[in-house]
């Protein structure tokens, strides 16, 4: 950790310089690829430094803190931005467009974690106006006062109120964190789970803070209202993850990334350390080489139950299904997890296409002991598409998918938009077979490498590698008006893709309201090696007859999932 921020120090500037690759979202889309000097990673590289404790890195820690503290919005106490801090120095709050609020949160959280942790190493000036930065933060907090639905956030942001209010002895602040505290543990109570569901990147997230809150917090209610969140939150962990594979099986409700193995973040960080050691990740990940760094200033102690569910040894089938629902108005989304010894299949019964999620996802050990991929994508050219919407029924190993487009958005979830410009559209199920060389046939057909063909409704395609079997059958494809573009598959070094195309051809404009009908369905089956694949001939997969705004997409998936049996 270190040495990446050695390497990426900008004495000039005196925060960190890096790629803008950890800022692909709507807050920073504005901005070209030029890189700029992060608050978030520079701050995760002062704690660094301290905790290395060498007298002569102690400067540049303060250095940094310095020029964060410096740029957090001071401008008007009234204004929603007091005490939010930028992306980067580049672009002050001032200048900012669409501010993420989320940043007093993250670095309001990384600076407690430095008061906690070396408060009595800092220059007086520099506490003070560390703990002034505090109080800012956690007011930029109150009067958001999230969505407690937007589960790493509502915790984040809860650890910063409690903690600062204790710092600072305001019984006005502290009196609003615990409420927020409970208010947390009640909503989960009542749901039985989470909005953001099995998310790889915030479930890490979530469980940080809520060990931050037991690490740091003096408040024995606060500890008494934190354990069963812990609890749950470790035990919906511990369930899906597979041992011998090393990834938390799908679905998803937010990843950055297709896998834990190759990218373990602090996610991964978390799971070595409650599992003490039994599980290993091979190496940092390289590419948030600062993002594991909270599990390492916190305790992580873990319920015994997940901690011996995490290392446990997946030598015989099971399956876990949950459930998520959010607001009265929304379809539940069940979440179905297959796991088995040699691959986990995850499915969620209903979901938009956002690049944020799994919906559809599946893992194995390919012969060299990489892990193989394969998952389900709606997307517009080359980026998913949220208006591609997904819907599945799972049972074991064998699930039946219905992909269509609604009338929604394009790359965000919170980004509405009546029209795109694209060149395609439609859903694509990629087979990442790790390097390894597969035996696919096409209606029995065994095809060689690389190939094009196209692929007919209730024509068999069979994928058979060293570890699993999968195989595919396309049940469904239409778009109206106009004629269907045709379904194809195809097979190259890199790996395997069905195409579903919804439309292809000449880069146009298109209105969601261009579309009548547009919706695919396949029914998908996996087994290891040398096991028989599962039966989802009672498995039928399904989508609306017409297309359709989110509200009625969300009451056409709700009346689905009330119907009686």
């Amino acid at each position: 950790m270190a040495d990446h921020g050695d390497r990426h120090f900008d004495p000039s500037a005196g925060l960190l310089r890096l790629p803008m690759t950890n800022y692909r979202n709507v807050h920073a889309e504005h901005l070209d690829t030029t890189p700029r000097h992060p608050l978030r990673e520079s701050l995760y590289y002062a704690l660094v430094l301290l905790e290395l404790a060498e007298r002569s890195r102690q400067g540049r820690a303060e250095t940094i803190l310095d020029r964060v503290l410096a740029l957090q919005d001071t401008r008007d106490p009234e204004a929603k931005t007091f005490g939010l801090w930028p992306y980067f120095q580049e672009e002050p709050v001032a200048a900012w467009p669409w501010p993420d609020y989320n940043w007093a949160d993250f670095n309001g959280m990384t600076l407690l974690l430095i008061w906690h942790r070396h408060q009595r190493r800092l220059p007086v000036e520099l506490a003070e106006r560390l703990v002034t930065s505090l109080r800012r933060a956690a007011l930029c907090i109150r009067r958001r006062n999230v969505d407690l639905n937007y589960t790493n956030i509502a915790i984040k942001g809860t650890f910063v109120t409690l903690s600062t209010a204790e710092i600072t002895r305001d019984e006005e602040l502290l009196t609003y964190a615990m409420d927020r505290l409970e208010r947390l543990r009640d909503t989960v109570a009542a749901t039985g789970a989470f909005a953001e569901y099995n998310s790889p990147t915030y479930a890490a997230v979530s469980l940080a803070g809520l060990h931050a809150i037991a690490t740091y917090v003096a408040s024995p209610r606060a500890r008494e209202l934190l354990a069963p969140l812990l609890a749950r939150f470790w035990d919906d962990v511990a369930s899906r993850f597979h041992s011998g594979l090393k990834e938390l099986a799908g679905p998803h409700s937010r990843a950055y990334r297709p896998g834990l193995a190759s990218s373990p973040g602090l996610l991964g960080a978390l799971i070595e350390k409650a599992s003490r050691g039994a599980i290993a990740f091979s190496a940092l990940d390289h590419r948030e080489p600062l993002g594991a760094l909270a599990a390492c200033v916190v305790q992580v102690d873990a319920p015994p139950s997940a901690t011996a569910a995490i290392s446990r040894p997946v030598n015989r089938t099971r399956q876990v299904v949950t459930r998520s629902h959010s607001r009265p108005e929304e379809a539940p989304r069940v979440q179905t997890t297959h796991l088995a010894p040699d691959f986990c299949l995850g499915s969620v019964s209903f979901q938009d296409g956002w690049e944020q999620r799994h919906n559809l996802i599946a893992y194995w050990k390919s012969r060299d002991g990489a892990t193989g991929i394969l998952r389900h994508r709606y997307l517009r050219d080359d980026r998913p598409c949220c208006s591609g919407y997904f819907t599945a029924a799972q049972q074991g190993g064998a699930v039946a998918v219905g992909a269509f487009l609604g009338a929604y958005a394009d790359h965000h979830v919170s980004l509405p938009v009546d029209r795109v410009t694209a060149s395609f559209l439609g859903t694509v199920l990629e087979i990442d077979t790790a390097g390894e060389a597969a035996q696919v046939r096409l209606a029995g057909e065994l095809l060689e490498f690389p190939a094009r063909r196209s692929l007919g409704v209730g024509e068999p395609l069979e994928i058979d590698l060293e570890n699993v079997r999968i195989a595919f059958e396309l049940i469904h494809h239409e778009t109206a008006p106009g004629d269907t573009p045709f379904a194809r598959l195809e097979l190259a070094a890199e790996g395997i893709r069905v195409v579903l195309p919804h439309y292809e051809g000449d880069r146009r404009e298109l209105r969601w309201s261009d579309f009548t009908r547009a919706s695919s369905g396949y029914v998908l089956r996996i087994a290891g090696a040398d096991e028989d694949l599962p039966d989802g001939a009672a498995l039928r997969p399904t989508w609306p007859e017409s297309v359709m705004s989110r509200e009625e997409t969300e009451l056409w998936a709700l009346e689905a999932a009330t119907a009686p049996a």
